[in-house]
């Protein structure tokens, strides 16, 4: 029976575009090639210092620093961090999904982000309000796929992975979940998801 149900928030509860919105931004101000050739020569470059950002190696500041060094830009930090931070939608039928489970089940959340963004987040979602628990990799300083960021999840709240079900939007972190006795869904879709969770009676 399933008692716990863990969600990823970016790529589920906060909404992703077909392309890495950091990314587009600073390659508008770049490139006037197509959105592929645009993506390709950004996205590279800075998803080193993304990966630095949300496990606590780097600041927010060093990130943007980075960023505009790396990319040559002339443009203010400012500039920058202000379309990153906007650049996300909640999916509103998601959140509600997320209401409605909660009143059958304990809800955590497992989610790979930095720490200021997540905050920025935080204040329109309210993220602690929603979850029962939650695990960050920019506290746990250490992101999934990584196994050790899933136990961490486990033992601080006493999760038993045969009564947990993980839901993200990445296949590699599915794969982690899978490995550790945890039942899961790869999300792609709204619609999707609820056919998966009445598999598993949960809806």
């Amino acid at each position: 029976m399933i008692k716990n149900i863990i969600f990823d928030i970016g790529g589920v509860l906060i909404t992703k575009t077909k392309y890495n919105k950091l990314a587009l931004t600073i390659s508008k101000l770049i490139f006037k090639q197509n959105k592929v050739l645009r993506e390709t020569n950004i996205q590279p470059k800075i998803k080193k210092y993304w990966r630095e950002w949300r496990v606590s190696k780097i600041t927010e500041k060093e990130f943007f620093e980075k960023v505009k060094t790396t990319l040559h830009l002339k443009y203010p930090v400012f500039f920058i961090k202000k379309h990153l931070y906007s650049a996300h939608e909640i999916d509103y039928e998601i959140l509600n999904l997320i209401k409605e489970l909660k009143q059958n089940h304990k809800l955590y959340s497992l989610t790979n982000h930095a720490r200021e963004w997540y905050n920025s987040q935080n204040k329109q979602v309210h993220f602690d309000k929603l979850f029962n628990g939650i695990v960050t990799s920019f506290d746990a300083k250490i992101a999934k796929p990584k196994i050790k960021i899933y136990k961490l999840l486990l033992n601080k709240y006493k999760l038993k992975p045969k009564e947990t079900i993980f839901i993200d939007d990445q296949t590699e972190n599915i794969v982690t979940a899978r490995n550790l006795g945890i039942k899961s869904i790869h999300y792609k879709n709204i619609i999707q998801l609820k056919k998966e969770l009445k598999k598993y009676d949960i809806l």
